[in-house]
Protein backbone atom coordinates (compact mmCIF):
# COMPACT_ATOMS: atom_id res chain seq x y z
CA UNK A 1 0.00 0.00 0.00
CA UNK A 2 1.42 3.17 -0.66
CA UNK A 3 0.88 6.51 1.19
CA UNK A 4 -0.49 9.60 -0.11
CA UNK A 5 3.12 11.02 0.47
CA UNK A 6 4.76 8.23 -1.15
CA UNK A 7 1.85 8.69 -4.64
CA UNK A 8 3.48 12.46 -3.89
CA UNK A 9 6.57 11.83 -4.09
CA UNK A 10 5.98 9.65 -7.10
CA UNK A 11 3.85 12.45 -9.16
CA UNK A 12 7.07 14.57 -8.67
CA UNK A 13 9.52 11.99 -10.04
CA UNK A 14 7.57 12.19 -13.35
CA UNK A 15 6.83 15.82 -13.69
CA UNK A 16 11.59 15.73 -13.05
CA UNK A 17 11.10 13.28 -15.41
CA UNK A 18 9.56 15.37 -17.88
CA UNK A 19 11.33 17.89 -17.60
CA UNK A 20 14.68 16.33 -17.93
CA UNK A 21 13.36 15.00 -21.49
CA UNK A 22 12.55 11.23 -20.32
CA UNK A 23 9.03 11.81 -22.52
CA UNK A 24 9.49 11.37 -26.47
CA UNK A 25 8.01 13.05 -28.78
CA UNK A 26 4.81 10.75 -28.93
CA UNK A 27 4.29 11.83 -25.25
CA UNK A 28 5.73 8.17 -24.15
CA UNK A 29 8.05 7.78 -21.63
CA UNK A 30 11.74 6.72 -22.94
CA UNK A 31 13.13 3.09 -22.31
CA UNK A 32 14.77 3.06 -18.91
CA UNK A 33 12.63 6.31 -17.08
CA UNK A 34 11.78 3.60 -14.09
CA UNK A 35 15.26 3.67 -12.90
CA UNK A 36 15.25 7.88 -12.29
CA UNK A 37 12.07 7.05 -10.51
CA UNK A 38 13.24 4.61 -8.45
CA UNK A 39 16.45 6.95 -7.36
CA UNK A 40 13.91 9.91 -6.79
CA UNK A 41 11.98 7.45 -4.79
CA UNK A 42 15.19 6.78 -3.00
CA UNK A 43 16.23 10.00 -2.44
CA UNK A 44 12.81 11.42 -1.48
CA UNK A 45 12.37 8.67 1.08
CA UNK A 46 15.71 6.64 2.55
CA UNK A 47 15.31 3.72 3.54
CA UNK A 48 11.63 2.73 1.31
CA UNK A 49 11.44 -0.85 -0.06
CA UNK A 50 9.76 0.73 -2.94
CA UNK A 51 11.50 -0.50 -5.94
CA UNK A 52 11.10 0.43 -10.11
CA UNK A 53 9.73 -3.41 -10.43
CA UNK A 54 7.19 -4.37 -9.31
CA UNK A 55 6.15 -0.93 -7.27
CA UNK A 56 6.36 1.79 -9.62
CA UNK A 57 5.57 -0.09 -12.22
CA UNK A 58 2.23 -1.83 -10.66
CA UNK A 59 1.66 2.07 -9.26
CA UNK A 60 1.77 3.33 -12.76
CA UNK A 61 -0.90 -0.06 -14.05
CA UNK A 62 -3.54 0.91 -11.74
CA UNK A 63 -3.17 4.66 -12.32
CA UNK A 64 -3.76 4.05 -16.04
CA UNK A 65 -6.91 1.71 -15.12
CA UNK A 66 -8.33 4.38 -12.81
CA UNK A 67 -8.09 7.17 -15.52
CA UNK A 68 -9.25 4.41 -18.12
CA UNK A 69 -12.21 4.27 -15.78
CA UNK A 70 -12.70 7.89 -14.96
CA UNK A 71 -12.18 9.01 -18.44
CA UNK A 72 -15.27 6.16 -19.50
CA UNK A 73 -17.91 7.61 -16.89
CA UNK A 74 -17.13 11.47 -18.15
CA UNK A 75 -17.62 10.68 -21.37
CA UNK A 76 -21.33 9.63 -20.26
CA UNK A 77 -23.62 12.43 -20.78
CA UNK A 78 -25.06 11.76 -17.13
CA UNK A 79 -22.05 12.79 -15.06
CA UNK A 80 -19.89 15.35 -14.79
CA UNK A 81 -16.95 16.79 -12.87
CA UNK A 82 -17.08 19.38 -10.04
CA UNK A 83 -14.80 22.03 -10.79
CA UNK A 84 -13.89 22.68 -7.15
CA UNK A 85 -13.19 19.84 -5.93
CA UNK A 86 -12.56 17.52 -9.05
CA UNK A 87 -14.90 14.88 -8.14
CA UNK A 88 -17.74 13.02 -10.41
CA UNK A 89 -20.83 14.65 -9.89
CA UNK A 90 -23.86 13.01 -11.75
CA UNK A 91 -27.62 14.58 -12.40
CA UNK A 92 -29.66 12.12 -9.91
CA UNK A 93 -28.55 9.39 -7.98
CA UNK A 94 -30.42 6.21 -9.58
CA UNK A 95 -27.72 7.07 -12.51
CA UNK A 96 -24.88 5.93 -10.20
CA UNK A 97 -27.26 2.52 -9.42
CA UNK A 98 -27.57 1.87 -13.05
CA UNK A 99 -23.78 2.30 -14.24
CA UNK A 100 -22.72 0.27 -11.69
CA UNK A 101 -25.03 -2.86 -12.44
CA UNK A 102 -23.51 -2.53 -15.85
Amino acid sequence: MWTKTEEDGLINAFKNACAESWRSENGAFRPGYLGPLEIAMLNAFPGTDLRATPHIESKIKMWKRTYGTVSSILKTSEFGLHDTDKTIKDKTEDIWEAYLKV
